[in-house]
Order: structure tokens, then C-alpha cells, then sequence
């Protein structure tokens, strides 16, 4: 009764930690994304290499997401104190363990599909290490990059179904709803990322101009998002789900009019990480109705 802990708290505690660090919630949307590339690609889609694909997706983003953390824990100690490491709930070495555990899976599954699965998921390691160790502090590449990365899981499913060029529509819709919300997440983490000396693009040209330049992005994912049912390549489903999305990213435009404080930049990247969501299911519907 004297505060110990029971026997094997500590451990389930530990798990849930780096379950946290994983952020499969992340992952999820990314597994996602390759069952979505497959429907797109292939109708009926073949499931068995489709949802190995999601799980090679879903492994990578959480070895993306441990490692990033490692390397940005200075940061995360102003900007996101509470996450796993600068709260103290996992340690240096098993995020590090759990980044390579994820890349390996991510890589080994894809192998297994084929070459091409394995080269993009090659990509995606040494593309999400390189922006960890390095590529951050180049402002707006950094964003892009990871913009991109964000949105090929998109691409991995039409590998799995053999035809990747139907997935290539989604996939640019897909990076400029990432690029937005990457801008506005640099908005948000601004004081910290100024504070450790990481030069994003918020803290290269201020946190009003970065999100001046995420609001731009948003108006061209409204503009460009109509070319897909205009040129039929989509139909009336991918319309209806247009309606609600371009009703949050209005409503994005309208909450960050006039201000570029971290408030206003994180009610931004939420409304984003809707309509990324949102975005999957349009091109589900798109082809199916």
C-alpha cells in the first residue's frame, strides 16, 4: 500500500508510451490512404497485397514519427511538452529501437510485394530520416517533402494493384492538402522552433507570411480539387464529399483571417487533417457512384 506500483503497471505503461510515440492514429490515415490508392486503381481491388501494403505504410509512419521525435525532443519541450519523450514517459533508446523496428517491417513487407513497393518504401526511410537528421531546417523544401512523403501511401496502393497512374490525380490533390497543413504546423510549433534554432519557414519569414502562404496553398486545393469531376475522372460521390470539404477549408481561411497565432494555426492543421481525411473517402465515392 505504500505506492508501490503493481506488478507489470510499469510495463504496460511503457507500451502505452510508445504506442503514443507511434501516433497510429498517423499511421492509420496512411494505411488508409493505400486501401483508398488501391480502389481507385483496380475496381474490384485485389485485398491480400493491398492491405499488406497498408501495414508496410502504417509500420513506416511509425518509424517516422519515433525517429523524429529522438531528434526533435528539444523542440517538443516548448512547443509539445507532454509528448512521450519530453514528458520522460519513453526514453532516448526505445524510441530509437521502435524507429528501426517500424523501417525494417515497413521495408520487409514492401520487398515482399515487389520491387517497385520496395523502392517506394525505401524512399519513404531514407526521405523521413533525411528530413529528421537534416532537411527541416530548409524552409518550405522541408514542408514539401514532407508533404509528399505524406501523400504517396496514395501511390503505394495502385503499386499493390500493378496500375500506379490512376492514383496519380489523388496523389497531387493529396500533397497540397499536406503542404497547407505542414505550413500551419509550422506556425504552430514557431516559438520552439526558433527557440533550438531550427529554421523553418515560420521562423524564416514569420509566422504571418507562413500562414499567408498556407492559406494560398488552401485556395488552390479548392480550385485544383474541382478539375478532377469537371474532367469526369471523378463522379457525383467525389462532388458531394467536395462540398463538405471546401466547407472546412473555407471555414480554415475564415478562422486564420487576419492571424497567425498558434491557436489559429492549430484549429487550421485540424481542419486540415479533416479534409485529408474527407479527401480519401471523396475518392472512394468518386469512383463507386
Amino acid at each position: 500500500m505504500g505506492g508501490r506500483s503493481a506488478p507489470g503497471s510499469a510495463s504496460a505503461s511503457d507500451a502505452r508510451a510508445l504506442v503514443r510515440l507511434a501516433r497510429p492514429a498517423n499511421g492509420l490515415i496512411a494505411a488508409c490512404a493505400v486501401v483508398v490508392g488501391a480502389v481507385v486503381s483496380r475496381r474490384p481491388p485485389d485485398l491480400a497485397p493491398a492491405l499488406v501494403a497498408a501495414l508496410s505504410a502504417f509500420a513506416a509512419t511509425a518509424g517516422a514519427n519515433a525517429l523524429n521525435d529522438v531528434l526533435d525532443r528539444a523542440a517538443d519541450a516548448v512547443n509539445r511538452p507532454g509528448r512521450p519523450i519530453p514528458s520522460g514517459a519513453v526514453g532516448v533508446r526505445p524510441a530509437v529501437a521502435l524507429a528501426f523496428a517500424g523501417y525494417a517491417a515497413a521495408l520487409g513487407l514492401a520487398l515482399a510485394l515487389s520491387a517497385w513497393a520496395g523502392a517506394l518504401a525505401a524512399a519513404w526511410v531514407v526521405l523521413t530520416a533525411l528530413y529528421s537528421v537534416e532537411l527541416k531546417r530548409v524552409p518550405l523544401a522541408s514542408n514539401a517533402l514532407v508533404a509528399a512523403v505524406a501523400a504517396s501511401p496514395l501511390l503505394m496502393g495502385g503499386i499493390s494493384q500493378g496500375r500506379a497512374g490512376p492514383t496519380v490525380v489523388p496523389l497531387g490533390l493529396a500533397f497540397l492538402a499536406h503542404l497547407a497543413r505542414e505550413i500551419a504546423k509550422d506556425v504552430e510549433d514557431v516559438e520552439g522552433d526558433a527557440a533550438t534554432g531550427v529554421r523553418t519557414i515560420a521562423v524564416a519569414l514569420g509566422s504571418k507570411r507562413a500562414m499567408g502562404l498556407s492559406r494560398i496553398v488552401m485556395v488552390a486545393l479548392m480550385g485544383a480539387a474541382v478539375v478532377p469531376f469537371a474532367a469526369r475522372t471523378f463522379g457525383w460521390g467525389y462532388a458531394a464529399a467536395l462540398v463538405v470539404i471546401d466547407a472546412l477549408l473555407v471555414l480554415a481561411l475564415v478562422r486564420t483571417a487576419g492571424r497567425a497565432d498558434r491557436e489559429a494555426a492549430g484549429r487550421a492543421s485540424l481542419l486540415l487533417k479533416c479534409v485529408m481525411a474527407l479527401g480519401l473517402l471523396a475518392f472512394v465515392l468518386g469512383v463507386v457512384w
